[in-house]
């Protein structure tokens, strides 16, 4: 079992070890076919959307700048998706010099982002989180050189990120990566997870966990499923009770 603590969350993903195999109403290791591979592919899809959403969670904060930045239709648009993100490459640079000349010494420059080409028009963009004390316009006058910046919802104060994540990650309206492409591009230096690892007993395993007394299970986020060897594979998130929203 794979325990991280991110703020009022806690994040638990349960995999296969010798002996758990059918016990608890559990199956052995999937049969190669095409569904399995879809399986597969789904999953290491929901642990990149898993990550994503972690980083934003560790490194951003209420008020953070979620943006995208657009490409002038009559500007010299890139070819490819490469291409786009040798641009946001370069726009962070002259970013990192803006921030050198105007922020303290030992100011750190944190910064998501991902390339998304729409399949409706082909257009290629970003979307990027940024921290709030820098400038919109400073983000809006060095971006000029490629296009044009739009302000999306800022970060929120719950720190629930999955959503956004999932959409940088895996919406449908996009085109796929070209091969070998990173789904999302973190700067150096983002704090990253403390994950805790131990082996429990087998019979702590249930295809619908309880949470322990204090917590709750987000119900959305429970997955049952096989991971990359096709052994059983489960995650879910415990939130503290008393932080449990009630709309």
């Amino acid at each position: 079992m794979a325990v991280t603590d991110i703020g009022n969350e806690r994040h638990i993903v349960k995999t296969y070890s010798s002996g758990m195999v059918n016990n608890h109403g559990m199956r052995g290791r999937a049969k190669k076919s095409a569904e399995t591979s879809d399986k597969v592919k789904k999953h290491n899809e929901k642990i990149t959307i898993r990550n994503l959403c972690w980083l934003m969670q560790l490194n951003f904060c209420e008020g953070d700048y979620n943006i995208s930045l657009h490409y002038y239709a009559s500007g010299d648009r890139p070819a490819d998706e490469w291409q786009a993100q040798k641009n946001v490459a370069a726009f962070c640079k002259v970013l990192k010099k803006w921030c050198k000349l105007n922020k303290p010494s030992d100011y750190t420059l944190n910064y998501l982002y991902c390339t998304h080409t729409t399949k409706s028009r082909g257009a290629i963009h970003h979307h990027m989180i940024l921290p709030k004390d820098i400038p919109l316009h400073i983000i809006q006058q060095l971006w000029s050189v490629w296009g044009s910046v739009s302000v999306g919802r800022s970060l929120y104060k719950d720190n629930d990120y999955y959503n956004l994540a999932r959409y940088w990650v895996a919406d449908p309206q996009h085109q796929a990566h070209p091969k070998g492409m990173r789904s999302y591009i973190p700067s150096h230096g983002l704090r990253r997870p403390v994950t805790v690892r131990e082996i429990v007993p087998a019979k702590t395993w249930r295809i619908n966990p309880k949470a322990p007394k204090g917590w709750a299970i987000k119900a959305e986020t429970l997955y049952n499923g096989v991971d990359v060897y096709g052994y059983p594979y489960q995650s879910y998130t415990l939130v503290k009770i008393s932080d449990v929203r009630i709309d």
